[in-house]
């Protein structure tokens, strides 16, 4: 499988999912496949996320509502957090 150009998350992503592969001594190309389809799904759609909810901050009126955009961003950089480090994670269970 060959990432495109200009693809350095996923090139990033396929490494260290092969590496993981690489310690139980098996190619998962399944499982690398899926893990890499679900993070370029996942990583814009944080983008997005992080987009709005910086405008939900800036738009906010009242206090209740920077603090709800506020949690919303922490919880969409967790989430990503998250996202970023399960990969190798997953594949290393498989194994």
């Amino acid at each position: 499988m060959k990432p495109k150009k200009g693809h350095a998350a996923p090139i990033i992503l396929l490494a260290l999912t092969e590496m993981a592969a690489a310690q139980c001594g098996t190619t998962l190309e399944a499982t690398t496949e899926i893990i890499l389809a679900l993070t370029t799904i996942g990583f814009p759609i944080g983008l997005f996320m992080m987009i709005y909810m910086g405008i939900k901050w800036i738009m906010a009126e009242g206090a209740e509502d920077r603090e709800n955009a506020r949690r919303g961003i922490i919880y969409v950089v967790s989430g990503l957090i998250l996202l970023r480090a399960a990969a190798p994670t997953i594949t290393y269970l498989v194994c």
